[in-house]
């Protein structure tokens, strides 16, 4: 029963944190108009949420390993909840700037320690489970988007909206938090000299930890051409209605989900590297085909392979760096992991932007091809590192 409570409670933590997203997502235009600030101001505004997110990762992957993943959970889960509640003073481009920073901070405070606690539960289920929790990110994105629409749609204040969702966020992850697992600090001593002898031993680790990160940062960046060029390609270069140009990103979310809730089984028989292996390399083959535009029926499809074939490369990648090195540092290894991997989600897409400068968006997409090809290689050189 224990296990079950807590496999409930890290579902809704992930489902929390992508229905925050989606909710400040979907605002961008009204605070767009409501600050003044121009889009060259904003994209360097949406940049601080990064930075935030950085930072805040690495002061979690201390406290996980020395107080626990599930206190630093729903400690992560309050300061979320605030920085959400913090847009409702938002009346000027600092203050929107000063908003995004701390939504970088507040969702990185969830997104570590819970990451890691998922590795907790799923030793503790036997099995396979951590892509599931991943699907509940993408369920809490849609119906962040849906309750977004609402508000907009009703015209509720930000001032009003913002705080009652962000309060709800953190009293509801605090009470979570009695259901997650007992917590284990990877750091069981206090002694200086040995906490400097488990530093050394785990700067043998630092090169493999950076090569996952920078693996995450791929197949993060291979999500993010979906999310930010899904809806252009099918217009501009297949041709397709606005209308119908939606359902490009929507078969690439619905295809993720459904795959990270199934993708579990596969792991369990087959481990983490096939997964990320095969995954990331049928990407590359899709966005391969992408660079040939064909018909909108064909074009939707491949959005939902790519879905389907990425689901499981990010998750894996987060599962191995959680289990790196000396366990005194396991949740600063995720952390910098994770860091690593935002901060790609955030600025990665950006580089198809400029390929359109000199090709074709379709040719542009070469760029995730590349990217999918050097994830896969990328697991070789793990288990020759590893070995």
């Amino acid at each position: 029963m224990q296990i079950l409570k807590a496999r409930i409670a890290v579902s809704a933590y992930f489902t929390l944190q992508g229905s925050a997203l989606a909710l400040v997502a979907v605002h961008i235009p009204a605070f767009e108009q409501k600050t003044g600030v121009g889009l060259a101001t904003l994209g360097f505004i949406l940049m601080l949420a990064g930075v935030g997110g950085f930072l805040a990762m690495q002061v979690m992957g201390w406290l996980i390993d020395h107080i626990g993943s599930g206190i630093s959970t729903r400690y992560g889960s309050v300061v979320a909840g605030l920085a959400v509640a913090l847009f409702a003073v938002v009346n000027d481009p600092i203050g929107l700037a000063i908003g995004f920073f701390f939504m970088g901070v507040g969702l990185s405070s969830v997104d570590v320690p819970v990451n890691s606690h998922s590795l907790q539960v799923e030793e503790a289920h036997g099995k396979p489970i951590f892509n599931q929790f991943h699907a509940f990110w993408s369920i809490g994105g849609f119906l962040g988007s849906a309750l977004g629409s609402a508000f907009l749609g009703l015209s509720v204040p930000i001032e009003i909206g913002f705080p009652i969702f962000g309060f709800s966020i953190a009293i509801l992850g605090w009470l979570l938090g009695l259901w997650l697992l007992p917590d284990r600090p990877n750091v069981e001593h206090r002694d200086r000299t040995l906490g400097k002898q488990a530093s050394r031993e785990n700067r043998s680790v630092l090169g493999i930890v950076i090569l996952i990160g920078a693996m995450g940062a791929s197949g993060a960046t291979m999500e993010g051409i979906a999310n930010d060029w899904s809806a252009l390609y099918l217009t501009n270069i297949i041709g397709a209605e606005p209308a119908v140009a939606a359902w490009g990103l929507a078969a690439f979310s619905l295809g993720m989900t459904a795959a990270r809730l199934t993708i579990d089984i596969l792991v369990a028989k087959v481990g983490r590297m096939p997964i990320i292996r095969y995954g990331s390399i049928l990407s590359a083959i899709v966005l391969l085909a992408m660079m040939f535009p064909s018909s909108v029926a064909i074009s939707i499809i491949l959005w939902a392979l790519l879905g389907i074939f990425l689901s499981g490369v990010v998750p894996q990648l987060f599962a191995l760096a959680g289990r790196l090195g000396n366990p005194s540092h396991h949740g600063r290894n995720m952390s910098r992991v994770v860091g690593i991997t935002y901060l790609a989600a955030l600025a990665g897409p950006s580089v198809i932007g400029l390929l359109t400068v000199f090709v074709p968006l379709n040719m542009a997409f070469v760029f995730g091809v590349l990217l999918g090809v050097w994830v896969a290689s990328g697991t070789f050189l793990i288990a020759k590192v590893r070995a």
